[in-house]
């Protein structure tokens, strides 16, 4: 039917849903490489070197990662029928554990950061970033972020009741769901 009687159909499974989950955690990885220090081996034009980094990371030109998470919940909500997948939060904790060595050939060291600490050392890293690329006029070469994204997968049913009453494999649930993120993520349709 129409998108009305599907979205009812969709809000009455979401209703009677029996809170069974698995979690699934997207990690993307975005690394820029060096630029070539011979001048006669760098490419001219930046414009050329971004599409070689975005072709080797497989992803999209016009990649904007914080629209990431409403155009990852659109597909899911057009692809996945079970609508099974929710966005997951994500709390930090309020205690951080810093491991750190005082010098090259020194042992491992590990210390527990409260609130005030962590504020402090936030600061100190943005500084000597700040500090690094000379207040932003020097431009980094290579650097990477990392995309972190949950979802939970839910399951009307316990696993054994899936698999031995339905008769359903769970798998192909998740194999589709992950298909669908990944497909989002590389921006392919």
């Amino acid at each position: 039917g129409t998108p009305q009687e599907s979205k009812k159909v969709r809000s009455s499974a979401k209703e009677r849903r029996v809170t069974k989950t698995s979690t699934t955690t997207t990690t993307t990885s975005v690394q820029v490489p060096e630029v070539a220090n011979d001048p006669a081996q760098a490419d001219p034009s930046p414009e050329s070197q971004n599409e070689k980094v975005e072709k080797e990371a497989g992803i999209v030109a016009s990649a904007d990662w914080t629209n990431l998470p409403q155009e990852l919940n659109d597909r899911l909500e057009e692809w996945d029928t079970e609508d099974a997948v929710r966005a997951a939060i994500i709390k930090v904790e309020s205690n951080w554990k810093k491991e750190f060595q005082k010098s090259l050939l020194a042992k491992r060291s590990a210390i527990t950061m409260q609130e005030e600490q962590q504020e402090c050392e936030t600061k100190r890293t943005f500084d000597l970033l700040d500090c690094l690329s000379r207040s932003g006029a020097l431009s980094l070469d290579t650097g990477s972020f990392h995309v972190l994204m949950a979802s939970t997968h839910c399951f009307d049913q316990t696993l054994i009741d899936t698999l031995i009453k339905q008769n359903i494999n769970p798998i192909h649930s998740l194999e589709r769901s992950s298909l669908i993120v990944h497909s989002t993520l590389r921006g392919v349709s």
